[in-house]
């Protein structure tokens, strides 16, 4: 494994995670127990729950009141700083090891079901971009311990599902972790989700747990500019 999550601190508004490996990406993480104030700006969607990904190669374009819909970023040029907003959902941050862009997507069950992660490996074909060199970094989210589905998901998700005690329980991560094996990309360059959001309370917000749709997590994204040669 090339990477891994580390807790960082900000001394004024708290803990986040960042995502620390040798590839030119800068990728965080911020909690619920960081500063609301102190996010950092970040271009944002209108997450609705879907296969779309916007591609983004100037900053200026995208305005908070402009927002675009769609659940996906996919950005090939450096210092531009893309979010997304969690509290369940997955979101994975899908790297070129050799620098040549980055996505970042919002992975909810409907999301997934409509091909999210197939529209990204699609783009990334298009774009050259081999699929053993991609890197796949997912946060934190709810996991197959808590998820908790309906038997409508035995159509949706045949082969992903486990009962206990007579409940059906999901796991996405698994789901997209399968996903991009059958794709070409190594096992060892799909990072598992640090934590359950659902399970730590004290940490994360969980619209499963919570019950609340406006409480929510960022998980910000940039490519860093390569260095000059000298």
């Amino acid at each position: 494994m090339n990477g891994h999550w580390e807790w960082k601190l900000d001394a004024e508004n708290g803990k986040y995670l960042e995502f620390v490996s040798e590839y030119p990406y800068s990728i965080k993480f911020f909690p619920k127990t960081y500063s609301r104030d102190a996010l950092p700006d970040a271009l944002l969607l209108r997450q609705v729950h879907s296969s779309a990904i916007h591609r983004v190669e100037n900053a200026k374009v995208w305005t908070i009141n402009n927002r675009p819909k769609g659940d996906g970023w996919f950005v090939r040029v450096p210092n531009i700083n893309v979010g997304i907003q969690v509290a369940d959902c997955l979101p994975v941050a899908i790297v070129s090891t050799t620098g040549n862009g980055f996505f970042l997507l919002h992975c909810g069950w409907r999301s997934i079901r409509d091909g999210i992660l197939e529209n990204a490996l699609t783009l990334a074909n298009e774009a050259g971009i081999s699929f053993k060199d991609l890197y796949v970094i997912v946060g934190p989210c709810i996991r197959g311990c808590h998820y908790e589905v309906g038997p409508e998901f035995k159509k949706i998700f045949p082969n992903y599902l486990e009962q206990r005690d007579k409940r059906l329980y999901l796991d996405l991560f698994t789901v997209v972790l399968n996903t991009f094996k059958e794709a070409g990309v190594p096992e060892n360059q799909v990072v598992e989700p640090p934590y359950c959001t659902f399970e730590h309370k004290s940490l994360f917000w969980s619209y499963r747990r919570d019950g609340n749709s406006k409480k929510s997590m960022l998980m910000t994204a940039k490519m860093l500019p390569r260095p000059e040669n000298t």
